[in-house]
């Protein structure tokens, strides 16, 4: 049951603006078998400086199943 297994890429708008707007792909890759499907989940990382005010307000949104 090895072997290799064919991924097609189709059309993200989103993919597509991590991309090219200053996203890199990370090194992790998620795979997750959903009957005959294979699911790809894809990890972006950016660098960028914060100043410090204390009205500044960051937020992070993390969404991962299970």
């Amino acid at each position: 049951m090895g072997g290799w297994i064919e991924l097609r890429y189709r059309g993200n708008r989103q993919l597509r603006r991590y991309l090219y707007s200053g996203w890199r792909l990370s090194s992790e890759l998620k795979l997750e078998c959903d009957g005959r499907r294979v699911l790809a989940y894809l990890a972006f990382s950016r660098s960028f400086e914060i100043t410090y005010d204390p009205k500044n307000v960051v937020t992070l949104d993390v969404n991962e199943r299970k």
